[in-house]
């Protein structure tokens, strides 16, 4: 049974705004933000593969692997600025094909 939590992924924390159709279907234009393909949890497991580092995360991953780390008592606003920044470097190179 699917836990119905979004996974913070890089793609679901971006917002992407759809263009303007006014040929649209209204039955379509209500499910424009749907999550549907975004993953989210479906279960958690009783093992987990903790990784040797000073903060010890632990690695996680759904039905298709992708891995996700979790990391327990720590300042996650580091982190969440390197997401920043990643997303920033991310949106230059796909605008600006010569740059990479």
């Amino acid at each position: 049974m699917p836990l119905g939590i979004i996974m913070p992924t890089q793609q679901s924390l971006l917002v992407s705004l759809p263009m303007y159709d006014a040929n649209l279907p209204k039955s379509l234009s209500s499910n424009i933000f749907s999550a549907s393909d975004l993953p989210t949890l479906s279960g958690i497991a009783d093992e987990a593969e903790i990784l040797s580092s000073l903060q010890r995360p632990k690695k996680i991953v759904d039905g298709i692997e992708r891995p996700f780390l979790c990391k327990p008592k720590d300042d996650l606003r580091k982190d969440a600025r390197m997401m920043e920044f990643t997303a920033t470097i991310n949106c230059l190179l796909s605008k600006y094909p010569e740059s990479r």
